[in-house]
């Protein structure tokens, strides 16, 4: 059987001989093959090039989308940096005022720990993506927890400081705590010679030794219970501040208060003097707690008078 080709005609303008060009089909298959597949490896090529200048000009945006994130981790280690220097000095002042209010300073351990809160876990696909970024955020992270359990601890610590103070102000301004009058110690508390008797007795309070005249205060808020003459202690005073707590003041020269008269702290109650059995002008100060008397110097938290 013949086997079927395609003759092209080629006819030259200048009237030569027409020549003749046999084609079999299947040549003409493999060339129209050769030729789609030319035009399909040039589109790939073309999409991929394409491709990959998208994907270059992605990787620049996230290197840089990178770069800037680190700069903000950086921005926010000092930002961490300068709030943990802020919270320690709070926890610092913190234990100033549990001081002041009476209650015991909080434990190093304590203060660690902070209130609440378990420390935080890294994203484990960020992990894969980019390892030390991740271990960075982790740790800021872990930092922010800490500092912020913190925080809470400050914030509970103050308020409960806040809460004594206010539950125990009252009983602070009827505490005893200033000196009653300028002068100097003469004779202390307990057992001492009877400067007139010239016998060993007990002192239940002290003298002080100072120019007749000068103002004696009462040392802390209460209301006057007695005020009169009493004895070889010549003109007193007594201040019950409520507590348990009185006052006792003698050989005064002048008192200015009456019985029931409510007083404050470094109000002026009379004049030191020397009323009763007494070798000079002093004042005999004491303090009894429940009935009990106890050492006035005690409960002098300043030397100073007003």
């Amino acid at each position: 059987m013949t086997k079927k080709s395609w003759t092209i005609l080629i006819a030259p303008h200048n009237k030569e001989s027409v020549r003749k060009v046999s084609i079999r089909p299947g040549l003409i298959t493999f060339f129209s093959v050769l030729c789609i597949a030319f035009i399909f490896a040039g589109v790939y090529l073309t999409i991929v090039y394409w491709n990959n200048i998208y994907n270059l000009s992605k990787l620049a945006k996230l290197e840089n989308e990178n770069r800037l994130l680190l700069q903000k981790v950086k921005a926010v280690d000092k930002g961490i940096a300068q709030l943990s220097g802020k919270i320690g000095r709070l926890l610092e002042e913190n234990q100033q005022y549990r001081c002041i209010a009476g209650l015991q300073f909080l434990n190093e351990d304590v203060i660690e720990a902070g209130i609440g809160g378990m420390p935080p876990v890294g994203d484990p696909y960020l992990f894969e993506i980019d390892s030390y970024l991740a271990k960075r955020l982790q740790n800021q992270d872990t930092q922010l927890d800490a500092l912020l359990r913190k925080a809470d601890l400050a914030r509970q610590s103050i308020k409960d400081a806040i809460e004594n103070i206010k539950a125990t102000s009252d009983k602070w301004a009827h505490y005893p705590s200033i000196k009653p009058t300028k002068g100097y110690i003469s004779s202390g508390f307990g057992r001492r010679l009877h400067p007139v008797f010239k016998k060993m007795q007990f002192h239940s309070g002290i003298d002080l030794k100072t120019s007749e005249g000068l103002p004696i205060l009462a040392a802390a808020d209460g209301r006057v219970i007695q005020s009169a003459k009493r004895g070889g202690f010549g003109k007193t005073v007594t201040i019950d501040h409520g507590y348990g707590i009185r006052t006792f003041y003698a050989h005064c020269s002048e008192i200015y208060v009456s019985e029931g008269e409510p007083v404050k702290r470094g109000d002026v109650i009379g004049r030191v003097g020397h009323t009763g059995r007494t070798t000079g002008a002093h004042l005999h100060y004491e303090v009894h707690v429940d009935g009990v008397p106890k050492n006035p110097l005690n409960f002098i938290l300043d030397s100073y008078v007003p």
